[in-house]
């Protein structure tokens, strides 16, 4: 497997475009927002163009949103308008409500269902040790 490494910038170049998209704003829009022209925000996307703290804080203020979460992708799906992303929310928040009513047996039912996770991205269990165990019977 040989896959290429990407830098911190080279990600949060994608991240960037990820937010942009997500509010709806093109390169034009965003550089006016920045109060900066077209083609120095086109400069900060090409792999060569160094992004300090000071664009950094640039984008993150035309995108509304802090400097740390330009190194995360929107929460949302890209391109959903702000309506779809408050319902989006509203759903996740409803499916969190429901999923702590269920049972410990209720969630297995479920888990069993759902196909098995490749691995957990910390090295950790994938399914809780209190609820993987089986009740036997004897």
């Amino acid at each position: 497997m040989n896959e290429k490494v990407k830098s911190p910038a080279a990600v949060v170049r994608v991240y960037i475009r990820e937010w942009m998209e997500a509010r709806a704003l093109d390169q034009k829009s965003l550089a006016s927002k920045m109060g900066r022209s077209e083609g120095a925000v086109s400069k900060k996307f090409k792999d060569t163009s160094k992004i300090d703290l000071l664009w950094l804080s640039e984008f993150s203020r035309a995108l509304r949103i802090s400097v740390p979460e330009l190194f995360d992708p929107p929460r949302h799906p890209p391109g959903a308008s702000a309506a779809e992303s408050l319902e989006f929310q509203q759903k996740l928040r409803d499916a969190m409500t429901l999923a702590e009513q269920l049972s410990d047996e209720q969630i297995r039912a479920l888990l069993a269902l759902a196909p098995a996770p490749a691995s957990d991205a910390h090295g950790g269990e994938a399914v809780p040790a209190h609820l993987d165990s089986q009740p036997t019977s004897e």
